[in-house]
């Protein structure tokens, strides 16, 4: 199955994941009057709310029906393979880039991560959120014999969830090594909170514990 046509299949909100602990995150983070390139943007949920906040927003993806919703709700938009192409913007274009929920889809990370450093302005910061491969439920699903939800199909489900398409997944030290190795600097990673079996996120968890913590947000600048 061609990359275009299985992501076609995530197209909307509750497919692209952002719930509002990481959408919050995003739009704190970024504030406003800024000139920011959503990498993988999706349908534009994300997108559409930093618009809101007075940001320009580029974005960019490899699924059209996605890019034609994007486009609806005032992002600039263009298609790109990610594994194929160059970012297609000038260097030193952006105050931030966002990888939401994207740098686990992509073979070649370090690529990624170089693709996304050329289109940063000097001082600009890159924004990523994946899981967390060490996550407390994932490790004790480990220590149980159960997937700790690590896809192994593009067809077959995985703990009765299907396949979203991940094929890299991260720790909190794996994820700070790749980008120091990228050149990134002041590295800051937090998480949305721990997630226990009939009880709330404890959110708590998210600022002192993210190594835990189900997923890992991260800022860090060029």
């Amino acid at each position: 199955m061609k990359a275009d046509q299985f992501y076609s299949e995530f197209h909307g909100e509750e497919q692209y994941g952002f719930t509002p602990i990481k959408m919050n995150f995003i739009l704190e983070c970024i504030g406003e009057g800024k000139k920011v390139l959503d990498v993988g943007c999706g349908d534009g949920t994300l997108g559409i709310k930093l618009i809101e906040q007075n940001n320009t927003v580029y974005g960019c993806d490899i699924a059209e029906a996605s890019l034609a919703s994007a486009q609806k709700g005032g992002l600039i938009t263009k298609f790109v393979d990610l594994e194929k192409e160059e970012l297609p913007y000038p260097k030193n274009s952006f105050d931030y880039v966002i990888l939401g929920d994207v740098i686990e889809h992509m073979m070649d990370t370090d690529e990624l991560l170089q693709k996304c450093y050329k289109v940063l302005k000097p001082g600009g910061h890159i924004i990523i959120t994946t899981p967390n491969l060490a996550s407390l439920a994932r490790r004790a699903m480990l220590l149980l014999g159960i997937s700790p939800y690590v896809e192994y199909s593009l067809f077959l489900d995985t703990n009765g969830l299907p396949s979203v398409g991940h094929i890299r997944y991260f720790t909190a030290s794996t994820l700070e090594r790749l980008l120091k190795a990228n050149k990134f600097k002041s590295i800051k990673i937090k998480a949305d909170g721990l997630k226990l079996p009939l009880l709330p996120r404890l959110t708590l968890f998210g600022n002192v514990m993210p190594s835990i913590c189900t997923m890992l947000y991260t800022v860090a600048q060029k």
